[in-house]
């Protein structure tokens, strides 16, 4: 194999990162908070706080801290969990929706962008492609 499948999905993750920045600047938001607000928007109530913090790989108290930065920002909202009253599961708010929404918008523009130079069959074998890597990569 001529090139590592890890080192290209690098680049194409600072390509994304650098595509993203303007949205993020706009919206007021790092790409560290949009990392965890991305995360609350696809658990949907459904995961911890600390759930969320391993999938994202941070520490609890990384988690902890940015978690409290947004919801001094009125982004997300901490709620006591249904199956454990201990742990806290994750909501955004309406202004935490309206951010994130600004920001994937503009990713989906990305992306119309990038594949309207593929063929479509291109394109379903690439996420073919990267949904077994994600699998794999799950599994470690």
């Amino acid at each position: 194999m001529s090139e590592s499948l890890i080192s290209l999905a690098c680049q194409i993750n600072d390509l994304i990162s650098v595509a993203l920045r303007p949205a993020l600047d706009e919206q007021g938001i790092t790409s560290a908070s949009f990392a965890i607000l991305s995360s609350v928007k696809a658990a949907d109530g459904r995961e911890t706080q600390a759930e969320i913090g391993r999938r994202l790989g941070l520490s609890r108290a990384t988690v902890s801290e940015a978690v409290t930065a947004l919801v001094a920002q009125d982004l997300v909202l901490r709620k006591p969990s249904d199956q454990d009253g201990r742990a806290v599961t994750l909501v955004l708010t309406g202004k935490g929706h309206q951010k994130v929404n600004a920001v994937l918008k503009r990713m989906q523009e990305a992306e119309a962008e990038v594949t309207a130079r593929l063929m479509d069959r291109e394109v379903t074998s690439t996420a073919k492609v990267l949904k077994k890597l994600i699998y794999g990569l799950e599994r470690l």
